[in-house]
């Protein structure tokens, strides 16, 4: 083989590398933010399905709940989505087995979940139909803060942090509109910044100060305070600004602290596989501002190598592309106790 004709090689073989991790980042950026969307709210679902129980007029028809169980199914589909990506990237054996456990018990429940809530709107006097709910509900959450606490073990903080800031910049656009598109921003923001708030206190791959996390606790409990009392407007926006700033900051400081540990451990480049032990082994775009020109051309190709042979090996288990997930995901959902039966 000429030398030009091992260029070209090298050039191409270069270019899929690129288009590959391109497709990879992208598709983690999608799952961190359906992450966000959906444990912002993680129980807001199953509590407006049992709240219209108790609120709903004479008479009821089944028919009433289906905007309401629309809802709710869309919730678990993307829950299972992200669960199913996450045990997909995830190396660490004991982790895995603690998030099938909890979609398993998850799907079990759903399967009788809906037509409890059901049968308790149509006879709402009934004591045992309204325990019944309850023990379906309280497992659920029980389940359901089970599965968030693992996923929250494997993101990487850093870019957690960033796609809730680059949430919170799209939604804080609607703080200077009307009062009832304000009001539902400011209620959005002050849900993803608790959701980044407890992640970052429990977070191992980060050092974020306790003062930082303490201005940003109290900048989300004041914005809440002036979103539940409905105080008057530029009261809730600027309230909400400080949650925004508070964010922007700790994204900073972040971003420093991962570029120090990048700095001082060195392992990104020379062995990203004996480091990388969970959803962070399928890098984002985010994650590379903190890693140098250098190390990202010395890492490319190994993570590449080391997906291919992966996949190789092991091409039953481990999913590398979030289609396949869907289409497996949905043969399984097709397979199930149908709700309304």
């Amino acid at each position: 083989m000429s030398g030009s004709d091992r260029c070209q090689l090298t050039l191409l073989k270069d270019s899929l590398a690129a288009c590959l991790s391109s497709m990879e980042q992208r598709v983690n950026t999608a799952v961190l933010r359906l992450l966000l969307q959906v444990f912002s709210e993680p129980n807001g679902p199953v509590k407006r399905l049992v709240r219209c129980c108790g609120q709903a007029p004479q008479p009821r028809r089944v028919t009433d709940l289906d905007p309401l169980v629309a809802q709710l199914d869309s919730h678990i589909e993307r829950i299972l989505l992200v669960a199913q990506f996450a045990v997909s990237c995830c190396e660490d054996k004991s982790k895995v087995a603690e998030m099938r456990c909890c979609l398993a018990s998850l799907e079990s429940v759903d399967n009788y979940l809906v037509p409890a809530i059901t049968a308790f709107y149509l006879d709402p006097d009934s004591a045992d139909k309204r325990a019944f709910v309850k023990f379906l509900c309280d497992h659920w959450q029980q389940q359901l803060a089970s599965l968030h606490s693992q996923l929250d073990g494997i993101i990487d903080s850093y870019a957690f942090s960033r796609v809730v800031q680059d949430s919170m910049d799209v939604l804080s656009k609607s703080l200077d509109g009307e009062s009832g598109r304000m009001l539902e921003a400011s209620q959005t923001i002050v849900r993803h910044g608790w959701l980044l708030y407890k992640h970052l206190s429990t977070s191992c791959d980060v050092s974020v100060a306790f003062t930082i996390l303490d201005k940003l606790k109290m900048a989300l409990c004041k914005c809440e305070a002036a979103v539940t009392k409905q105080a008057h407007t530029p009261a809730v926006s600027r309230q909400t600004r400080l949650v925004v700033d508070c964010v922007d900051l700790i994204c900073e400081h972040v971003s420093v602290s991962t570029a120090s540990f990048t700095a001082i451990d060195g392992s990104c480049a020379d062995s990203p596989v004996e480091t990388v032990k969970s959803i962070r082994d399928l890098p984002l775009d985010v994650s590379f501002q903190s890693v140098s020109d250098s190390q990202f051309d010395s890492y490319r190709p190994q993570w590449l190598t080391n997906k291919i042979c992966e996949a190789k090996e092991n091409r039953a288990t481990r999913i590398l592309n979030l289609t396949e997930i869907v289409r497996q995901d949905t043969c399984k959902l097709g397979g199930r106790t149908p709700r309304r039966t």
